[in-house]
């Protein structure tokens, strides 16, 4: 693929295209020759040096050379299946809501560009793309209906589901949440992982996080609660490192919403306190104590207690234990318990009892 974008640039105006631009419309494209050789010819064309500043009119003018000869009866099915990652006649009767769909999914089974799926039919992963960004583009209120019919049609699906059928329409259900409104859609986002860190579910906050790295976020927000639970698994995998740096940026990044800071700053103070960090971070140094106990106050100034950064107070009891600061340890965990008691939290509860027992000893 980069040899033939390399050759079409080169036939199109000569010499060698930057290597970056190469690598961005290969991600563009997905392995598909026609949008390779459409993003080149326009590229080229607009004589710019940077692909995504001519997107928007190369996604344009892909969808209107794939709609060529596409009957106008067909363009209602052809929208739905572009907005859902496969289809089979109940998804396609739910999104265009029509009575019979039979005629359409047969018709579209015919398209060069549809290709068979575990579950049904599926539009190739660049032609998908390409029509749902440009629908986004020029009708966001259809746009934002499709996706709306699509994740009630899974959420529907998911009240009778178990196991890993209920994991994969819960994926299903979150894209099309997303795609409808990106705002309400990340806060279940933020749900689902939020829960799975808490339990541990390693696995399963994997599967969510490899799903929800290829969604394309346009709020800057959203792709920063994906970058901060990226190094959630990082941290619960111990690459310490890895995400320390992700907890560092966010917590210091000023457009970055108030409580997402709070959460990264909390985490920040968590790794920062591991006794097993001691080497890297001298927590036996007054300016070490110092700096941990500013980035746990800026977490709690930032955003009210919950079940995420009640965990500061852990944080604080470990700088003050270290100072021999006991009645501040003591003070730090009562302040944990009692939210917990107020949130009925029993796994919070009996921990800041265990911590109380350990300050004691």
């Amino acid at each position: 693929m980069r040899e033939l974008v390399r050759r079409y640039y080169a036939t199109l105006r000569g010499g060698e295209p930057d290597p970056k631009q190469v690598e961005a419309i290969i991600r563009f494209a997905r392995g598909l020759p026609m949008v390779v050789t459409s993003a080149v010819q326009l590229w080229v064309k607009y004589g710019v040096e940077d692909f995504q500043a001519v997107k928007p009119e190369i996604v344009a003018n892909l969808v209107d050379r794939l709609m060529e000869g596409v009957p106008k009866a067909m363009v209602p099915a052809l929208e739905a299946a572009a907005a859902v990652r496969w289809f089979d006649q109940p998804i396609l009767w739910a999104v265009i809501a029509q009575q019979d769909v039979r005629d359409a999914y047969n018709e579209l089974r015919r398209f060069p560009f549809v290709r068979t799926h575990a579950e049904g039919l599926a539009l190739h992963d660049a032609v998908r793309e390409i029509m749902d960004e440009n629908l986004r583009v020029q009708d966001a209120e259809r746009h934002r209906e499709l996706h709306e019919r699509a994740a009630a049609y899974f959420e529907k699906r998911l009240e009778k589901a178990t196991g890993e059928e209920a994991e994969r329409l819960g994926l299903e259900r979150l894209y099309h949440r997303i795609r409808a409104d990106e705002e309400t859609g990340i806060q279940l986002f933020q749900e689902m992982a939020k829960e799975l860190v808490r339990y541990r579910l390693l696995n399963r906050l994997r599967a969510l996080l490899n799903d929800v790295n290829t969604y394309p976020l346009e709020r800057e927000n959203s792709r920063l609660w994906r970058e901060y639970y990226n190094a959630r698994l990082a941290h619960l995998e111990r690459r310490l490192t890895e995400a320390e740096k992700v907890y560092q940026l966010i917590g210091n990044e000023g457009h970055a919403e108030p409580k997402l800071r709070a959460y990264a700053l909390c985490d920040w103070g968590n790794i920062l306190c591991r006794p097993d960090q001691a080497m890297s971070h001298p927590l036996g140094t007054s300016v070490a104590l110092s700096e941990v106990t500013d980035i746990v106050h800026r977490s709690l100034q930032l955003a009210p207690p919950d079940s995420k950064l009640v965990s500061n107070f852990i944080s604080l009891r470990t700088v003050y234990e270290l100072q021999h600061l006991w009645q501040d340890a003591r003070s730090a965990i009562n302040n944990m318990l009692q939210f917990c008691l107020q949130q009925n939290d029993l796994w919070g509860v009996a921990n800041a009892y265990f911590l109380l027992r350990w300050n004691y000893t």
